[in-house]
Formats: C-alpha cells, structure tokens, sequence
C-alpha cells in the first residue's frame, strides 16, 4: 500500500495578506462582524419578545379605560339630577332672597303701633305697605304717624282716608299708605 500523501491546499496567498488591508478587513469580518451579528439578532429577539408585554399593557390600558367609562356613564343619570336639583335650589334661594320678609315689616310695624290702634287689614307688598284700621282718639293716630315717619324704612306717608267711624265710637277709622325706601 502505498503511502497516504496529505495534500493541504490553502487559498490565501503564502505572501503576508493578513497584514493587507483586505486582510485585515476580512479578519475583522470574521471575529467582530460575528459578534455583530449575534448582538443584533439578540436584539431583534428583545423586541420581538417585548411586543407580548406591550401588548398585554395596551389590553389593560384598554380594559381600565372602559371601565372607568362605564363608571362615568353610570353617574350621568345622578349627574343630571343633581345639577337639576342644583338649579331649582339656586332658584328657590333667590326668591326667598328676594321675598318680602312681611314677618319682619309686621314686627316693625307692632313696635310702633300705640294701644289704641286695632287693624283691619295690612297690606305688605315689595315696595309699600298699607295700613286700614281703627283709632280709638286722635293722639294714637297722631303717635302712629309720628312713629312711621321717624323711621327710616320709610320715604313716604301719606293718609288717603281719614274718618269719623260710624261703626265704633268714639274714633277715627283711617287708611295710611308707607312707600317703603328702596334698599
């Protein structure tokens, strides 16, 4: 048998090419290049893999954002209640603020009556009151007077009736009307 003779072939020149510039080239391409490779095939993965998780956190997103809308929509009912039961508040606030205060206007108008003066009617309106009545004599009328026109509620009094009452004697049966002084 004869003997086995190796051949070795080696296509790179015998001279220094790996000291070439193409040398060197391919030498980087050979040992860096593959690092390269595997760096960005590693992160080509990362990103494929981190697209499950943006994913469940865009369904979250999603189901958190409907239901917190459900929330909202179920509130609207009570929302419109409430801000038309604000409404009519406001309203009923504002005409009791507006109101004539006839309790006040007959306290007042109790402090200055003298005894001997009985009311048939009292008329209170926004801006004047009238005064119908009985006077047993003519100093209570006279006090009355005096003591409606010392006040400063009112700006002006004037009698338009002023009789001998036929129905009780002796006494004077009156009508008095106060213009109340705007506020």
């Amino acid at each position: 048998m004869p003997a086995q003779i190796s051949s070795r072939v080696n296509f790179l020149p015998s001279d220094r090419f790996e000291f070439s510039k193409t040398g060197k080239f391919l030498n980087w391409a050979l040992t860096t290049g593959r690092y390269l490779v595997i760096m960005t095939e590693l992160v080509v993965t990362l990103a494929f893999l981190s697209r499950f998780w943006f994913d469940r956190v865009l369904t979250d997103l999603k189901e958190s954002r409907f239901q917190k809308e459900v929330t909202v929509d179920s509130f609207k009912n009570f929302e419109r209640t409430f801000l038309s039961t604000q409404s009519r508040l406001n309203f009923v606030k504002q005409t009791v603020d507006s109101s004539l205060r006839a309790d006040e206007e007959l306290t007042v108008i109790n402090e200055l009556s003298p005894k001997g003066i009985d009311y048939n009617q009292i008329q209170i309106e926004p801006d004047r009151t009238v005064l119908s009545g009985f006077a047993a004599s003519a100093s209570d009328f006279s006090s009355l007077l005096s003591s409606l026109e010392s006040r400063e509620r009112f700006s002006e009094i004037s009698v338009k009736i002023l009789k001998l009452s036929l129905a009780r004697k002796p006494g004077f049966d009156f009508e008095i009307d106060a213009i109340r002084t705007p506020k």
